[in-house]
């Protein structure tokens, strides 16, 4: 007798606990933000890049910096010679109102952003499993940014880059997962097998493949049940026996089944990547240096054949709908013709007068700090890894496939 052996799962962690830790992760968190004793540790960058500024667009006044002010009448006479000096130095409308406009809707500021930033649990999970399709590596991960002291701190602070940081993985997570060769063969079958299907259900009904490929000649021998009205709606067919009536309920019911499921898997790959890319745009625009860290993931993970294949029209589309937001709401808020990340970029970049007014560090600074500084924990983590990894081999290999 044959005996049949059932696959196991082969997951350390239970499916759902990366869900468990975010949960947990939002609970404590927000169980620090809440508590007054708290309140009074700020972050400067959190006052001069959200709070504040959310408080003028809220109130009506406030405190703004050089960042979120238009550029300066020069001919108005009560214009200061510091002001003149910032304008002639580009320092002036660096950063878009987007995200302190969302705050100034959204109200409870410090539980809002915590809740958005702890997101980053879900997104790192979801970009480590595409990354290295493992559920128990992304729940390690999403372990770690939880018990992070770091992660936690800039969680519990209204601070831009990590209110940006899980849509930056987000982001990230669904470009790996669009150009897996299981999704890429995934649209590539399901293309052809609407065209199959098509053919299957002409020829099971009346005996032919791709009806509409007939010429008039051609078209007048086939039976006249396949033929279509002047409603291009296939008529009531000839029916001989109960069994033809069977067998064409069937067929018509398959192919309904398949056109729904086809068309509904279609509509989530259009409006996926317009959501997605919708994303994208906006954190460009808030920050444009978030393209350093997209571009460079996609850099080593994504070879150029396989960009070409998923950078669809539809994403086209989210990014010039977002961008398109952007520009408005400069316009709108700054009263003139200014587009932020340009002004930042010519600002850090171009000019390079970020690094004359507040210094630079050394190229290799965050390396010398990983490798030279805190070796001890680089190699510790680096064997940690490797372990694990050999653990999660050794044991999926035990289970029988």
């Amino acid at each position: 007798m044959k005996s049949s052996t059932r696959p196991r799962d082969s997951r350390l962690f239970p499916k759902h606990s990366h869900w468990i830790i975010f949960i947990l992760t939002v609970i404590f968190r927000i169980r620090y933000v809440i508590n007054k004793d708290n309140w009074w540790i700020l972050h400067p960058d959190e006052i001069y890049q959200t709070l504040e500024v959310a408080h003028s667009e809220l109130y009506g006044f406030g405190f703004r910096p050089y960042e979120y002010l238009p550029p300066p009448d020069l001919n108005d006479p009560n214009i200061t010679i510091a002001r003149k000096h910032e304008y002639h130095l580009g320092m002036y409308s660096l950063r878009s109102f987007i995200i302190p406009e969302i705050y100034s809707y959204v109200g409870i500021w410090k539980v809002f952003h915590t809740t958005v930033s702890s997101l980053l649990i879900l997104s790192v999970y979801k970009f480590t499993t595409c990354m290295y399709g493992c559920h128990d590596t992304g729940v390690l991960s999403a372990f770690m940014c939880a018990c992070s002291i770091h992660l936690n701190i800039m969680s519990t602070h209204t601070l831009i880059n990590s209110f940006l940081s899980p849509f930056v993985y987000f982001i990230i997570a669904d470009i790996l997962e669009r150009s897996s060769p299981k999704m890429l063969k995934t649209i590539q079958n399901n293309g052809n097998n609407s065209a199959n299907n098509n053919n299957e259900y002409s020829s099971r009904l009346c005996g032919v493949k791709n009806v509409n490929m007939y010429n008039d000649a051609q078209f007048k021998q086939i039976p006249d049940q396949c033929k279509t009205d002047h409603n291009a709606n296939l008529p009531n067919l000839l029916l001989t026996s109960k069994h033809d009536l069977e067998s064409s309920n069937s067929t018509a019911n398959m192919h309904l089944h398949t056109i729904a499921k086809n068309s509904s898997g279609r509509w989530s790959r259009m409006i996926k990547p317009v959501f997605s890319s919708f994303i994208l745009g906006l954190v460009v625009y808030v920050r444009p240096d978030t393209c350093a860290v997209i571009l460079s993931v996609i850099a080593f993970t994504i070879n150029l054949k396989r960009l070409k294949f998923i950078l669809c029209p539809f994403y086209l589309i989210g990014f010039i709908l977002a961008i398109s937001i952007g520009l408005r709401d400069d316009y709108v808020s700054y009263g003139s013709v200014i587009i932020s990340p340009w002004q930042w970029i010519k600002f850090n970049v171009g000019g390079n007068l970020s690094s004359k007014l507040f210094g630079v560090e050394p190229t290799l600074f965050y390396v010398r700090r990983l490798l030279l500084d805190d070796w001890l924990n680089f190699l510790l983590f680096d064997y940690y890894q490797l372990s694990f990894s050999a653990v999660c081999s050794l044991y999926k290999s035990s289970f029988v496939k």
